[in-house]
């Protein structure tokens, strides 16, 4: 069970309990019926701390009130989720005019703690964003207090302000989606290693957004 059919309003909380979980938990579902996206992280506020511990990003942070659906739900809950069925992952990151920008990943799976929660994908099509999880495939997930990026020169959780599936020399990365939340005027990158930023294809800019929400939507 997740957030598919189900009928709701356009924006609210649900327990569900997919066939791979003990028991029941709670996620945000946004839209109706067949179109509902299970959502795996919502952030319109900068306040939100994404520097967090190995334990944070496994079990999930932020806020289930009704005025504040800033969060993040956790590693081991999109594992049991992808687990039970296919899911397409989507990113949506939205600027300053509120242009929205997506990143789509089919059959997006995560492995389980074990495994360092890594995740396997089909090959993206082709988005205004670059495709940035594709060449992070089989990475074990990074904060920086379980540093698994295979760099002994650097921390890249540490260095980007939050955990991710970073890989690579110098932590080279074509988005940052969990480091802080700028919000700059002019929707582009300021410079700093530890912001949100994502590349974008055939420009030379890394967007800046002032929003980005992170769903699974059933295939």
């Amino acid at each position: 069970m997740d957030c598919k059919g189900l009928s709701l309003t356009p924006k609210t909380f649900q327990w569900i309990w997919p066939a791979t979980a003990s028991s029941p938990f709670q996620v945000v579902c946004h839209g109706v019926g067949a179109s509902a996206r299970t959502m795996i992280s919502w952030r319109t506020v900068p306040t939100l701390n994404f520097s967090r511990s190995w334990q944070d990003y496994k079990n999930g942070f932020g806020s289930f009130t009704s005025n504040d659906f800033n969060h993040w739900l956790g590693l081991e809950k999109v594992h049991l989720l992808t687990n039970n069925r296919a899911y397409q992952l989507r990113f949506s990151l939205a600027i300053q005019n509120n242009t929205q920008y997506f990143g789509v990943y089919p059959n997006f799976v995560v492995s389980s703690e074990a495994i360092g929660y890594a995740f396997s994908l089909s090959t993206p099509p082709d988005y205004p964003l670059l495709d940035c999880l594709s060449p992070l495939e089989g990475a074990p997930f990074s904060t920086y207090d379980n540093d698994n990026d295979g760099e002994t020169s650097v921390n890249c959780a540490q260095r980007h302000g939050g955990g991710f599936w970073f890989k690579g020399p110098e932590c080279s990365t074509i988005c940052n989606v969990f480091g802080q939340l700028l919000q700059p005027v002019d929707d582009s990158r300021s410079g700093i290693p530890d912001e949100v930023f994502w590349s974008m294809r055939h420009v030379a800019v890394d967007l800046a957004p002032k929003k980005i929400l992170i769903y699974l939507l059933n295939i």
